[in-house]
């Protein structure tokens, strides 16, 4: 198996285990339940590639959820235009 291949079988094999918010919230854990976070499922992942022989790390982002969703209107040839609610 070529190592492209390997990596797309490590990304299948942790899409398929089943997200729970009542299941895992690491590697270790996620294996012995079945079903894990996407914390679990992320960290199962980055081991599964460590194991392969990459460089591989966990990145966090924050970002912004707004009080109101935002308004989404369909425009001519399908076409989408979001407004952002005022602040």
């Amino acid at each position: 198996m070529d190592a492209c291949a390997e990596r797309i079988a490590l990304f299948l094999a942790v899409r398929d285990v089943p997200y729970a918010t009542d299941g895992a919230h690491d590697a270790q854990t996620l294996m012995a339940f079945g079903r894990g976070d996407c914390l679990a499922k992320s960290a199962y992942l980055i081991e599964g590639l460590r194991a392969l022989g990459y460089q591989a790390r966990r990145v966090r982002w924050l970002y912004y959820l707004p009080d109101r969703p935002a308004e989404v209107r369909l425009l001519p040839h399908g076409r989408t235009c979001i407004r952002r609610p005022k602040r």
